[in-house]
């Protein structure tokens, strides 16, 4: 994962990246998660991705930079499952969808 949970670092600022939103099932149950990768969306996530529901191509800096509004922005509908981070509660997904404008 290019983000390593600390933020891109500065030699993949440049690379190709990805920033999804998706529906992730894990032992948990289905959520709407949040994530960049520099891989397709299906091999970063495997078997656990449902569905993509959006997705914004640009520099991996740009995806993270995006991605860190959103969770900034949007944290009272954020939580976490024990398999992963950066997951929404549904209500959010609007407004999730207005950054991949």
């Amino acid at each position: 994962n290019p983000g390593e949970g600390w933020g891109v670092r500065s030699h993949y600022r440049c690379l190709p990246g990805t920033l999804y939103l998706v529906n992730y099932r894990d032992e948990d149950g289905d959520h709407i998660k949040v994530g960049i990768t520099k891989r397709t969306v299906e091999e970063r996530l495997r078997s656990r991705l449902v569905s993509v529901i959006a997705t914004y191509e640009a520099t991996l800096g740009e995806c993270f930079d995006l991605e860190q509004k959103i969770l900034k922005d949007l944290d009272e509908f954020r939580y976490s499952s024990q398999s992963t981070t950066e997951l929404f509660t549904t209500e959010a997904l609007p407004l999730i969808l207005n950054y991949y404008d």
